[in-house]
Formats: C-alpha cells, sequence, structure tokens
C-alpha cells in the first residue's frame, strides 16, 4: 500500500511511504524538502506505467512566496522523485480571498489517468477568477492544460458561501465516465453556492452543468434542504 503524510514543518515537506498488506513494515520512499514540495494531501495515483502519481498543496514554500502546489511522480521503490509541473505564483485573490493565476492553484485531489494515458485533476482554487481549476497533464510533465477554470464570484465577501454561475472549490477526483467525458463535483458556488455537478471533455470543450444543488432553507439551525 502507498500513501502520504500531509504534516510537514520548516525541515520537511511532507512524506511518501509505503507499508506492507499486513501491517508490518512501514518504509519512507521520499521525503520532501521545503524546496521541493510541501503537503501532499491526497491520495497516490499508480499510473499504467507503474509509477506513481500525486499531487502537493503548495510548491517550494522554502525557496518562494505565495506558493500553489505541483503534481509529481516517483518509482514505487522511491527513487526518480520528479515535479512534473509547479502552478503559478499568485499575486491577487479574489473577493473570497482565495488566490488568481493562469493555471490553478492548492490541488488537493487525487488524479486520474484517463483513457488517453493523460493524468486529470482538479485545483481548490486559482484560475483566473479564483475558484479552481479542471486541469490535464501528461505523464511526463511536458504537456499541461487547464481545461476549465471556474467562473467569477458574484456574490460579495460578507456571503456566508460563494455564488457563482458554475461552481467553485473542486474537492473530489475526477471521474471518466462510459461516455469519455470526465465528471466531477464542486463543494460550493454554483447559483445557489451548495455546489455543482459538472462534466466536461478531455479536450476542455463540451463543459455543462449536469446537477446545481438546492438552496438551504428553513429558520433552524442546521438549514436543511432536500438534496445535500
Amino acid at each position: 500500500l502507498y500513501g502520504t503524510t500531509s504534516s510537514a514543518s520548516s525541515v520537511t515537506g511532507g512524506l511518501i511511504y509505503r507499508i506492507s498488506a499486513d501491517g508490518s513494515q512501514v518504509t519512507t520512499l521520499h521525503q520532501m524538502s521545503t524546496s521541493e514540495a510541501y503537503a501532499p494531501l491526497a491520495g497516490l495515483l499508480v499510473g499504467s506505467d507503474g509509477l506513481l502519481y500525486g499531487t502537493t498543496s503548495l510548491g517550494a514554500v522554502g525557496v518562494v512566496a505565495n506558493t500553489a502546489g505541483t503534481v509529481f511522480r516517483i518509482r514505487t521503490d522511491g527513487t526518480g522523485f520528479t515535479i512534473l509541473h509547479r502552478f503559478e505564483q499568485w499575486s491577487a485573490s479574489n473577493v473570497n480571498n482565495n488566490p488568481i493565476n493562469a493555471d490553478g492553484a492548492f490541488p488537493e485531489t487525487a488524479l486520474i489517468e484517463g483513457s488517453d494515458g493523460f493524468l486529470y485533476g482538479v485545483t481548490r482554487a486559482g484560475g483566473p477568477q479564483g475558484t479552481g481549476a479542471v486541469f490535464k497533464i501528461s505523464r511526463d510533465g511536458t504537456s499541461f492544460k487547464a481545461l476549465h477554470t471556474f467562473g467569477a464570484v458574484t456574490s460579495d465577501a460578507s456571503a456566508s458561501v460563494p455564488v457563482n454561475l458554475d461552481g467553485a472549490a473542486p474537492l473530489g477526483p475526477l471521474l471518466q465516465g462510459a461516455d469519455g467525458y470526465l465528471y466531477g463535483t464542486t463543494s460550493t458556488g454554483g447559483l445557489n453556492g451548495r455546489g455543482t455537478i459538472f462534466r466536461i471533455g478531455t479536450d476542455g470543450s463540451g463543459f455543462q452543468l449536469q446537477h446545481v444543488f438546492a438552496a438551504l432553507t428553513g429558520s433552524g439551525s442546521p438549514q436543511v434542504n432536500v438534496e445535500g
């Protein structure tokens, strides 16, 4: 079994480890330095090439400010740790104080491998509106594309949850359906601020909302809705 630990310090940005299925042996495969990457929060993907792929929420915090995360790979024996992509540093933020950049910020969800061999994932924030992104990247890191960046927040900063057109803060892993489309969810945003379900083609075309979760109602605490 393979996993990550997100706890980090001024010395280490987190660990990638291996444990035997019976729990009898735990091995640290790689200890990230703060000049490499920081805070791997998601699980690892075993690619069709047998390599492990993952993300970190932040980048080289020991070197630069306002880092936005990384995509990395490593062999199952712990060798060959490589940063495939560093998300763009940010210098501005939106009305909800989430960072704005070109390609996304804070990838905190496990990657998936599509039928085309590319890796697909989401970022919780970043993009030109600071509301997150869907991205694809080749397994060697040479090709990266932001497939969709989520829309601008239309609610003001005092709103309990952000409202926008298409959703904000995607956190769950993507799924490639039998129709070839990628399906995913956002944790907030949409016209009611309670999240959305969306789909998008692997080339970034055909973005479509499948569902917008309903607004909360009632005067009690907690408020409720019929669907989540």
